[in-house]
């Protein structure tokens, strides 16, 4: 999450100081890694992450169980996601970039359990 998502500070153009909008980008990868989700969202006005993780394994949030993008009001969206941990974010925002990317999956599945 940022006001600067997608800036290469390389020199090359400045960063318009308090002109940028918050921007917020969460991805996952599919459980069979051969997928890439990205959301996108743009104009954040609110973002909370209750970030728990098992006991068992700290510092691990568990598979995304569900989610949910429902309207706010008028001219804002909510997005929700609920991790199998008990962990969620939740987001308000005006506008949701979607992406799906396919991921060419180079090495067997049985690797992913090592």
């Amino acid at each position: 999450m940022g006001d600067g998502l997608g800036y290469e500070p390389d020199g090359s153009r400045p960063f318009r100081i308090n002109r940028q909008r918050t921007t917020t980008q969460i991805v996952f990868l599919s459980h069979a890694q051969y997928l890439l989700y990205t959301f996108s969202l743009r104009n954040v006005s609110s973002l909370n992450a209750d970030v728990k993780s098992d006991d068992w394994e700290p510092g691990r949030l568990g598979d995304l169980f569900t989610y949910e993008v429902a309207p706010e009001s008028d001219d804002l969206l909510h997005i929700g996601f609920l991790f199998a941990s008990g962990a969620t974010i939740e987001a308000k925002f005006r506008r949701l970039i979607f992406r799906r990317k396919r991921i060419k999956r180079q090495y067997p599945s049985n690797e992913m359990y090592a």
